[in-house]
Formats: structure tokens, C-alpha cells, sequence
């Protein structure tokens, strides 16, 4: 690719993460093009749809996700790791708002994300088993329950970007509640 044409889809990628933090992917491919400072031409031969950029924009994010799911997948104590885990999951999505929907319309239902949405699920479900195996998290503990509390935090980001830190810190705090196996 010439370099003009790099730089060109840098811009268009990075404008779209930030309009995607501030407003969402109900943003349209004009906005973009705009905050990028490119035609919609360009903006179009780099990116054939919308969704061709909402991926790529979530491509970045989710290596951040694989690395921490897999760092996880290696830890001491699974109880805590996986806490320590959702946790990283959930900051990174009070800092970005958007991961929300990139998580629904890119990793949960793009055929693009299909190898590595089942490696994060893999490292996901052996860190609960081994937490069951272990005695440190509830038997009932599933893959759908993190991604119920992520779309559930994501919503939260959405609705309130000012707040969603310590709105979904206390969503965790009754998360990690009812998986913990309680030693008395």
C-alpha cells in the first residue's frame, strides 16, 4: 500500500475509535470521513461498509482482550484471576464506551473474529473450570455469564460515560458476589 494511502486509513481508523468512544457506531460514514479530513471516496476505497470499520477498529481492541484472557489463562489462583480479569475487561470498557457495540456487532457476530472469539472463550471457560475444580468459584459459573455482565457494563458506558466507572465497579462488586464460593 503507498504511504499516502497508509496514513490515509490510519486517519480514517483513528477518527472512527473516537467518534465510536463519543457517540457510538450509530455514527455515518460522512462524520467519519469529516473528522478524518478525507473525502468519502477515499474513506469508501479503503472501507466498503461501515461495519468493514467498526471491525477494524475493534480488531485493535480485542488484542488487548486475547492478552489479558490469556495472561489470565496462566495465573495463580483462578478465583482471582478471573476476577482480576473481568475486572481489566470492565475498566477497559468504562474508559471505551464503544466497546459495547463493537462487542455485539464485530466479536460476538462477525465470522472475521470467529478463531479468536473462541480463543478468548477457551481461556475464559478452562480459568472458570479450573476456579470450580478448585473450590474458588460457584459450579454454575459460566462463558455467558461474563459475556452477560460485559454487554451489561457496556450498556451501562453507553448510557452514562460520565459515571460508568463507578456504575459498573458496582455492577462487579455484585458479580464477583455471586460467583465466589464463600469459606467461612
Amino acid at each position: 500500500m503507498r504511504a499516502d494511502a497508509e496514513r490515509n486509513r490510519e486517519k480514517i481508523i483513528n477518527a472512527a475509535s473516537n467518534l465510536f468512544n463519543d457517540v457510538g457506531t450509530s455514527v455515518s460514514l460522512n462524520e467519519i470521513a469529516a473528522h478524518a479530513d478525507v473525502g468519502i471516496a477515499t474513506l469508501l476505497r479503503r472501507f466498503p461498509s461501515k461495519q468493514a470499520i467498526i471491525e477494524e477498529v475493534f480488531a485493535r481492541d480485542l488484542d488487548f482482550w486475547l492478552d489479558s484472557a490469556g495472561e489470565a489463562r496462566r495465573s495463580g489462583s483462578p478465583g482471582l484471576t478471573f476476577l482480576n480479569l473481568t475486572r481489566t475487561l470492565l475498566a477497559n470498557q468504562a474508559r471505551h464506551p464503544h466497546c459495547a457495540d463493537l462487542l455485539v456487532h464485530a466479536f460476538l457476530r462477525s465470522d472475521r473474529f470467529a478463531e479468536r472469539r473462541e480463543t478468548f472463550r477457551a481461556d475464559v471457560e478452562f480459568l472458570i473450570r479450573r476456579g470450580v475444580e478448585e473450590g474458588e468459584i460457584y459450579p454454575d459459573t459460566t462463558w455467558s455469564d461474563l459475556v452477560l455482565l460485559i454487554e451489561s457494563a457496556g450498556a451501562l458506558a453507553l448510557l452514562d460515560p460520565h459515571h460508568a466507572e463507578e456504575k459498573i465497579f458496582h455492577l462487579l462488586e455484585h458479580f464477583e458476589r455471586s460467583f465466589k464460593i464463600r469459606v467461612n
